[in-house]
């Protein structure tokens, strides 16, 4: 996929799943909102997390997006995690309202 595809692909609402590399180098999984701008993908997650913790220790990250249940409709992004441990509740908002279902109250 060209980049401009990409980034109208993930401008839809997906589930990110995010790949970490454990202490013991085991691959650690999990599913995460995310924001992606064209160039820098952003995800959230608290410092008393694995996923935190793992980047900490190693900041290669790699995360992949796709429609189920067609698993070949799919972007995988790789590369190296940098964190902001700044207010991050601006982000964390548009997060929960673009991600939430319809059908749930505030």
């Amino acid at each position: 996929m060209n980049p401009e595809t990409i980034t109208a692909y993930l401008a839809a609402s997906h589930i990110a799943v995010v790949a970490t590399i454990s202490r013991n180098g085991i691959p650690h999984l999990t599913p995460n909102w995310y924001r992606y701008n064209g160039k820098v993908m952003t995800l959230i997650t608290r410092n008393n997390r694995l996923t935190y913790r793992h980047l900490q220790q190693d900041p290669r990250i790699s995360v992949c997006m796709y429609d189920p249940p067609v698993a070949s409709n799919d972007v995988v992004i790789t590369g190296t995690a940098t964190w902001n441990d700044q207010d991050i509740w601006d982000k964390a908002r548009w997060l929960i309202e673009r991600n939430r279902a319809p059908d749930l109250e505030a």
